[in-house]
C-alpha cells in the first residue's frame, strides 16, 4: 500500500495519449470489466473510437510520478429524470492505493463533472474494497444493478 500522505494527481490524458497507449489502456479497462460480460475485440474497438471521438475519457491517477491507477469515464444524460451523469467507466488499481489517493481522485472527478454539467457521479462494482472505499467517500452503495442476459 502507498502511503497514506502521498502526492496524489488524477490527469485526464489527452486522446492522442490514449491511442498512442492504447494497448496498455485496453488491457487496464479489460481488467476491470465483469468476465460475464464477455469482452471481445469489437467492444475494444468501440472503446478506442469512443476515445478518438472524445466521448470516452482515460485519467491517470498518480503518484511520483508512477501510474498507479487507471480510470475511465463517460458523460452520460439520463433525459427522462433530466440529469447528466458522470459514469465511472473503469477503474483500474495498479497497485496499493491508499485512501488518500482516491480522495484525491474524486476530488478531481467532480471538478470535471460540474464543469461538463453532471448532477452525480456514478460507478458499479462487484469488488468490496471498492464499494467500502466509494461508501467511505460519501457514496450510496445500497442501489444494486441488476443485470439479465436475453
Amino acid at each position: 500500500m502507498l502511503e497514506e500522505n502521498a502526492d496524489y494527481r488524477l490527469t485526464l490524458l489527452a486522446p492522442i495519449t490514449v491511442v498512442e497507449g492504447w494497448e496498455s489502456i485496453k488491457a487496464a479497462m479489460m481488467m476491470a470489466i465483469p468476465p460475464e460480460y464477455k469482452v471481445d475485440e469489437r467492444m475494444a474497438t468501440n472503446a478506442l473510437n469512443a476515445f478518438r471521438d472524445g466521448r470516452l475519457k482515460a485519467w491517470a491517477l498518480s503518484v511520483e510520478n508512477n501510474v498507479v491507477a487507471l480510470v475511465t469515464t463517460v458523460v452520460v444524460n439520463d433525459t427522462i429524470v433530466g440529469v447528466k451523469i458522470l459514469e465511472l467507466y473503469t477503474l483500474t488499481g495498479f497497485s496499493g492505493v491508499g485512501f488518500d489517493g482516491w480522495q484525491a481522485g474524486l476530488d478531481v472527478l467532480r471538478v470535471y463533472a460540474k464543469e461538463v454539467g453532471c448532477r452525480f457521479i456514478r460507478a458499479n462494482s462487484v469488488n468490496p474494497r471498492v464499494i467500502e472505499i466509494a461508501e467511505a467517500l460519501g457514496g450510496n452503495a445500497k442501489v444494486k444493478t441488476i443485470d439479465l442476459e436475453v
